[in-house]
């Protein structure tokens, strides 16, 4: 198995619980919720590659997802495609990015 990144949104309630499904062996960053943290994603995958999964565990509602201080949605994701482009790079040719998210009424 290869390398799995997870990123996890400070403010998701019982991280605990939801590594225990993560890959064994995942690097595991928790971001602050007052922080950019699509930002800090491309930060922590610029330069490397093989990654097989990046999990994002957030919050969110229909269309978007909450990173940090951030609301990521389709406007976000078509203005964003150099970061876009980082993550992609990261990940080997049959990779996947991962999004777990707790949907908010």
């Amino acid at each position: 198995m290869g390398m799995s990144f997870v990123f996890i949104d400070s403010r998701v309630v019982d991280i605990d619980s939801l590594l225990v499904d993560m890959p064994l062996g995942s690097k595991v960053a928790i971001f602050n919720a007052a922080s950019d943290d699509l930002d800090h994603i491309v930060a922590s995958l610029q330069g490397r590659s093989g990654i097989d999964a990046n999990h994002i565990l957030s919050h969110g509602s229909f269309g978007n997802v909450a990173l940090g201080d951030s609301v990521i949605d389709s406007v976000v994701l078509a203005t964003h495609a150099i970061q876009l482009e980082t993550i992609r790079q990261s990940l080997t040719e049959s990779g996947d990015i991962v999004l777990n998210r707790r949907i908010d009424h």
